[in-house]
């Protein structure tokens, strides 16, 4: 199963004005969905820089709802971050994107 995930920060302009403590945080919270990438759970997730308030998305490669929901709660920004979740149903790759996919087990 696939999921749409959106986080938001605790403030419009958190991607611009976070503490060093934050900041730090927000490195983890990348390194660990960096390193649930290479076992094929992360597919693609990053900021948004959206003018009204910036967040970050993310698709996901998960077991069911509540893997997804467990893999948030392990997240080191889950304090910091609130998050919405979807189920992304039918997605559509690119062929070479496919076919590595295929190849890893989540």
């Amino acid at each position: 199963m696939y999921v749409f995930l959106k986080a938001r920060g605790p403030r419009s302009t958190f991607q611009f004005d976070a503490t060093p403590e934050e900041r730090a945080i927000m490195g983890r919270h990348v390194a660990y969905w960096a390193e649930l990438g290479s076992r094929g759970i992360s597919i693609v997730f990053g900021p948004v820089l959206d003018p009204a308030w910036a967040y970050g998305v993310g698709i996901y490669r998960v077991e069911d709802q509540a893997h997804m929901e467990r893999l948030v709660a392990a997240d080191p920004a889950r304090a910091l971050l609130s998050y919405e979740i979807f189920e992304f149903p039918h997605p559509v790759f690119a062929p070479a994107l496919a076919e590595r996919l295929e190849s890893t087990v989540p």
